[in-house]
């Protein structure tokens, strides 16, 4: 599990994946997220996410230019690894 802070008006976080899936809430502002074969999309304080094992990771920033975001990511991966991947 971590916590993720997301600056306002930073760019996205490069591309990466992530070994196991992921369960994310997003716990304050908005995020814009978007894996590979699917539209950007934009996720509100309250809402959740998913991302199957191995997904490409292509966009992970706050939405809203003068407010950061935060979100809870859950990995479920096998221990010992990376949680996160370059692609």
């Amino acid at each position: 599990m971590v916590e993720l802070y997301l600056a306002p008006g930073a760019p996205s976080s490069a591309p990466h994946r992530h070994p196991g899936f992921v369960l994310g809430y997003v716990i304050e502002g908005e995020f814009r997220f978007q894996i590979a074969g699917e539209p950007e999309r934009t996720i509100r304080a309250g809402e959740t996410f998913y991302e199957p094992p191995g997904a490409q990771h292509l966009v992970s920033a706050s939405a809203i230019a003068d407010r950061p975001a935060r979100v809870l990511a859950i990995v479920i991966a096998e221990s010992g690894h990376p949680i996160t991947e370059p692609l």
